[in-house]
């Protein structure tokens, strides 16, 4: 009989562990500062793009969650009535987006991902932050 008590705790498992380890939260920090700087320098590109014009910059942001961002992004005619511009704008806004993403030039998919993930999150509170003000 004493061998089944050794067969009994043959079957326990340890519980998974979810945290980080020092190491992975270290990682996991760098990576999530460097898509910040990406989203950062994306960003500064936009304001850029558009000579620092506010009503501009916004509009633009508009575009870029619309068009990109946004769980249900509709079409180019549909984010310019919901902006309120034409047709062509957006078509233009979605232009100077393009080239800014070009120019980030991600070296790997990841690097990617986390970078649209910070973004959606920044926009989405910039976004965000206009809709309440033009309220």
């Amino acid at each position: 009989s004493g061998g089944d008590e050794n067969d009994e705790h043959a079957h326990q498992f340890e519980p998974v562990d979810e945290c980080d380890t020092p190491e992975e939260g270290l990682l996991r920090r760098e990576s999530e500062q460097e898509a910040a700087g990406y989203v950062d320098r994306f960003l500064k590109g936009l304001q850029t793009a558009v000579r620092g014009k506010a009503k501009q910059y916004n509009r633009m942001l508009g575009v870029l969650w619309h068009c990109y961002l946004s769980q249900d992004h509709g079409t180019q005619l549909e984010v310019a009535a919901a902006l309120g511009v034409s047709d062509s704008l957006v078509s233009d806004y979605r232009r100077r987006i393009e080239q800014e993403l070009r120019a980030l030039a991600f070296s790997e998919i990841e690097e990617a991902r986390r970078f649209e993930m910070a973004l959606r999150e920044r926009v989405r509170t910039l976004v965000g932050d206009q809709e309440s003000v033009a309220v």
